[in-house]
C-alpha cells in the first residue's frame, strides 16, 4: 500500500497555525482548526503563498505550516530522496490544509502550496513531481483533465487489492510563479468528475 500520508502520518516539524493568523488569511471560514502557539525556539518561515478559502460539506479542516524540507517529505515514500531535491530546488515552506470526513464524496483531501526561492526552483521541483507520482500515492496512471487548464497534471492510483483500507488516491498539480500547488484527494466513494471539479475551483482561487 503506497505511503501517501492517507493513514495519519507524523510530521516532527509541522506547526499547526494561530487562530489569529488564520482569521486573518481565512476569514469567514468554518473549516479551520487551529493550535494557539509554535514551538519555543522555532522560527516559522515567511511564505507569501496562502491557502484559499474552500468548504468542503461535512469535513474537517486543518491547517498547517510544513517549516522545512524533512517536514516536507515525511509522507513521501523515499523522504531522504524528497528531501534532496526539495533542497537541491531551493524549498522555502509549504501550507497544507488536511480535510477529513466519511460521509461524502471524499474522506481525506491534501491542499499543499510548496514555495520556493524562485520560479526556477519550484519548475525543476514540479517536473520531479509530475514525473515520479509513486512518491505520493504509488503506481498511478494520467487522468483526462479536459475541463482543467493544460498547466494542471492529474494522475490517480487504483485499488490494487493488497491492503483492505487501500482506497482510489487522486493527485493533481500545478504552478503558479514560485509555488507549487498539489491536491491528493481519496475516499472509498471518490470519483473522477468531482476531483476535477475540486482541483479546477481551487486552481482558479489561486
Amino acid at each position: 500500500m503506497p505511503r501517501d500520508g492517507q493513514h495519519g502520518s507524523v510530521r516532527s516539524l509541522r506547526f499547526p497555525l494561530t487562530a489569529l493568523l488564520v482569521a486573518a488569511i481565512a476569514c469567514g471560514s468554518s473549516t479551520s482548526d487551529t493550535s494557539s502557539k509554535m514551538p519555543p525556539g522555532v522560527a516559522m518561515p515567511s511564505l507569501s503563498a496562502r491557502l484559499p478559502t474552500q468548504h468542503l460539506d461535512g469535513m474537517h479542516a486543518t491547517d498547517s505550516i510544513l517549516g522545512d524540507a524533512i517536514a516536507a517529505s515525511l509522507d513521501a515514500t523515499h523522504p531522504d530522496e524528497v528531501q534532496g531535491v526539495l533542497t537541491s530546488d531551493g524549498f522555502v515552506g509549504a501550507w497544507e490544509r488536511v480535510y477529513a470526513g466519511r460521509v461524502g464524496v471524499f474522506s481525506r483531501v491534501v491542499l499543499r502550496a510548496w514555495e520556493f526561492g524562485d520560479e526556477t526552483g519550484a519548475s525543476a521541483y514540479l517536473t520531479w513531481f509530475d514525473g515520479d507520482p509513486r512518491e505520493w500515492i504509488g503506481e498511478a496512471h494520467p487522468i483526462d483533465g479536459a475541463s482543467l487548464p493544460s498547466s494542471v497534471h492529474v494522475v490517480k492510483h487504483d485499488v490494487t487489492g493488497c491492503c483492505h483500507e487501500e482506497t482510489p488516491i487522486y493527485l493533481a498539480s500545478w504552478r503558479n510563479g514560485a509555488i507549487v500547488w498539489t491536491v491528493r484527494a481519496s475516499g472509498p466513494r471518490i470519483r473522477t468528475t468531482p476531483v476535477l471539479d475540486l482541483v479546477a475551483d481551487i486552481e482558479g482561487k489561486v
